[in-house]
């Protein structure tokens, strides 16, 4: 009986060893897939400054047209991607009534800000024009009702919120995936008669406006 248990024993204890040394090392294989992403850049700079503006050379009852400026705006994606520019004003609230820029509509004006006192400083028309891509052609092309159709644009920014802007492949008015675009941004800027501005006190211009990058 000794010698029975004493084997049983011995065998137990070689399990127990055999046990002890089957541990498990753990592989983790993980990652994010993201999707592409698109960055805007103002390559020409993202103020456009018109310095000092004497008051005196402003129009006392009709507004001044201020000379055009321009820069330049570059889209880089990190692969090809239909992605679509979406314009908005963030000074809304003071297009100055009634002022109009060259060839410019109510809906594509955006607003210059306000004089101290209140008063709206005047409003300024967007356009987006030319339009190089990594692919070497393409037209731009705009929807008003969330993408579902698209035509090719004369190139004004629209105020309404509801404009979404693309680049085609130069064969369809549909948005084409691309991986860079390089257009022209110009500004054309009209300052509310002098007679309805305090200027008695520097007035500053105030126009800010978005261009977002949306995805379909």
């Amino acid at each position: 009986m000794k010698r029975i248990i004493g084997v049983g024993l011995l065998s137990a204890a070689a399990l127990s060893s055999v046990n002890a040394y089957a541990a498990k090392a753990e592989l983790k294989v993980i990652g994010t897939i993201t999707p592409a992403a698109c960055v805007p850049n103002f390559a020409g700079g993202a103020t456009i400054d018109y310095g000092n503006i004497p008051a005196g050379t402003l129009n006392k009852t009709s507004k001044t047209d201020l000379p055009l400026r321009s820069t330049t705006i570059t889209i880089t994606c990190d692969a090809p991607t239909t992605f679509y520019l979406k314009p908005a004003d963030e000074r809304a609230a003071t297009v100055a009534t009634g002022v109009l820029p060259p060839a410019a509509t109510a809906t594509t004006v955006f607003g210059l800000g306000a004089a101290p006192g209140g008063a709206n400083i005047g409003a300024y028309a967007i356009s987006l024009t030319g339009g190089v891509a990594d692919t070497g052609t393409t037209s731009r092309t705009q929807s008003t009702n969330g993408g579902a159709s698209w035509a090719v644009w004369n190139g004004r920014l629209s105020n309404a919120g509801n404009q979404l802007i693309g680049f085609t492949n130069g064969t369809t008015a549909l948005p084409a995936p691309h991986t860079t675009i390089t257009a022209d941004i110009t500004v054309v800027p009209s300052i509310a008669p002098a007679d309805t501005l305090p200027l008695t006190n520097d007035i500053t211009l105030d126009g800010l406006s978005t261009i977002e990058v949306v995805y379909p």
